[in-house]
């Protein structure tokens, strides 16, 4: 039960976005992806979770070829939680998250009491079951960043494919995000495929990570391993070093 990503290239015409591409990614496991604005972290996700097909290589599902499955079959599958969102339908909160419920439904099927229940409870989780009723539209950058984190957890997936989701959060919720994922990965062995900016937040809750420059792999494994100062400085370009805090490994910019 994996992600596998073997030999992946993407460009268009000439030009090569992304090139000699391989890892896995198991279930149980949080897997930040790193790298400077324009490295390619995006496309990756979007190789990942089918929405862009590969020039070279292949990405598997639990064994199967994404580019070989139905929408639907990956909804089912996969959850993805956009960098940025801003809507365009005055839905209320609520009915943004069922919508997460969609891939259950038949194709003229309408939500249950059930899917209203699971969603419901995917607000509360998050802390923003107040903000039910509330058109989507009104609501900050941060709040709609909260409410597709709880459709992706009412959508029930095995993975989720997240795109920088604390952006748009203060420091307080960028921590509270990134915690009760840890905690909803560990509950139910699912896996969450992260990029992200801040490798702090990527040293305190990912199992590996994946850094990337320029379309290519600079390294990838267990985030002890990794998240090295000498790697770090040649990912960023610039002096950066590890130091202990009270028993905890945290990065500091010379």
């Amino acid at each position: 039960m994996a992600i596998k990503a073997i030999n992946l290239e993407f460009g268009y015409n000439e030009d090569i976005f992304i090139s000699e591409c391989s890892f896995t990614v198991e279930q149980g496991k949080i897997y930040a992806i790193l790298g400077p604005n324009g490295s390619g972290k995006t496309t990756i996700l979007k190789l990942l979770n089918g929405t862009l097909k590969p020039r070279r290589g292949r990405v598997l599902i639990d064994g199967y070829n994404i580019q070989q499955l139905g929408r639907k079959a990956i909804a089912r599958l996969m959850a993805n939680v956009p960098q940025e969102h801003n809507g365009v339908f005055p839905y209320t909160v609520l009915d943004m998250v069922v919508m997460g419920r969609n891939p259950y439904l038949n194709l003229f099927g309408r939500p249950k009491a059930k899917d209203y229940l699971i969603a419901e409870q995917a607000l509360d989780m998050l802390g923003i079951g107040h903000l039910r009723d509330k058109c989507y539209m009104e609501i900050s950058g941060g709040e709609r960043q909260m409410v597709f984190l709880a459709r992706a957890i009412a959508q029930e997936a095995l993975y989720f494919i997240m795109d920088e989701p604390t952006s748009h959060l203060d420091f307080y919720n960028q921590h509270k995000i990134m915690e009760i994922l840890r905690g909803i990965v560990e509950e139910k062995g699912c896996c969450a495929i992260v990029s992200m900016h801040d490798p702090n937040l990527a040293m305190r809750f990912a199992d590996k990570v994946l850094m990337i420059k320029e379309g290519r792999m600079l390294k990838d494994g267990e985030t002890q391993e990794v998240m090295t100062s000498g790697n770090l400085c040649k990912l960023y370009n610039m002096d950066i070093k590890i130091a202990d805090f009270e028993g905890k490994r945290n990065i500091v910019y010379v």
